[in-house]
């Protein structure tokens, strides 16, 4: 097992890309298998999601309890704790195409002065991959975080006198090339 080493005062920001499954990015159709490198980031430049305010890491667990026989007779409780999945809650001020197309459920996402039928998408996510730069206090990347993910629209924000601030969630999911990398310490 490797020494912490890790060890360090944190404030932090971040930067979110999204690209959905059927995109062409330098040269690479994205899909669950497949997906533009992670360097250079301008490979993701147009699909950032702009703005964030916040970005909470949510981690959903199962604690289950087994009792297991012990040397000396009886048993004893071991407690086990699974991750089931890990997702990013985002707020932002800001909107996309993307999230437009999921608050109204289009087949598509919407193109400027263009009609569509709202309601005609069945599903109201999108799968792709995410890129998560965290950004450390001297500005520099220190961790990054590319996965492939479903997009989910949480809350398109009210409408009124204040700035409307969306809600959306990453949820990753399973790709044997989702990956985590510590640049700097």
């Amino acid at each position: 097992m490797a020494v912490p080493n890790l060890i360090r005062r944190e404030l932090r920001s971040a930067k979110v890309y999204f690209i959905p499954n059927g995109e062409s990015v330098s040269s690479v159709t994205v899909s669950d298998t497949t997906w533009p490198t992670a360097t250079p980031t301008s490979n993701y430049t147009n699909y950032e999601i702009p703005d964030i305010e916040t970005l909470a890491e949510e981690i959903e667990q199962q604690d289950e309890e087994f009792l297991l026989p012990t040397p000396t007779g009886g048993y004893r409780n071991q407690p086990e704790t699974h991750l089931l999945g890990k997702s990013w809650l985002i707020t932002t001020a800001k909107t996309s195409t993307y999230l437009k197309q999921l608050q109204h459920g289009l087949a598509l996402a919407p193109q400027p002065a263009s009609a569509a039928a709202p309601g005609t998408r069945g599903m109201l996510y999108l799968d792709g991959v995410m890129l998560l730069e965290v950004i450390g206090i001297t500005g520099a990347v220190i961790e990054r975080v590319q996965v492939a993910a479903r997009l989910t629209l949480v809350s398109p924000g009210e409408t009124g006198p204040a700035t409307a601030r969306a809600q959306v969630r990453l949820r990753q999911r399973h790709s044997g090339n989702n990956s985590y990398v510590a640049l700097q310490q």
